[in-house]
């Protein structure tokens, strides 16, 4: 199964919507202690977080700054 849509049709993927998320080693999802860095793909942009709600701003945050910038277009 391919990453690329057929031709002609716009990519349901695409890279200024990719992040990378790397969770701290003492990180235990079950209780709820979710530290680490969330990453930007395309930009380069990162930020720290220590529990999800930290991690889901960072997110929303970024994905706001990268349509800023693309003039909607991620």
């Amino acid at each position: 199964m391919s990453d690329q849509p057929p031709p002609g049709l716009p990519n349901p993927l695409p890279a200024a919507l990719a992040f990378v998320v790397q969770f701290a080693a003492a990180s235990v999802a079950a209780d709820e202690h979710m530290a680490g860095r969330i990453e930007h793909v395309v930009s380069g942009r990162q930020r720290r977080f220590s529990n999800a709600v930290e991690l889901l701003s960072a997110l929303q945050e970024m994905l706001t700054a990268s349509k800023r910038e693309t003039g909607g277009a991620a």
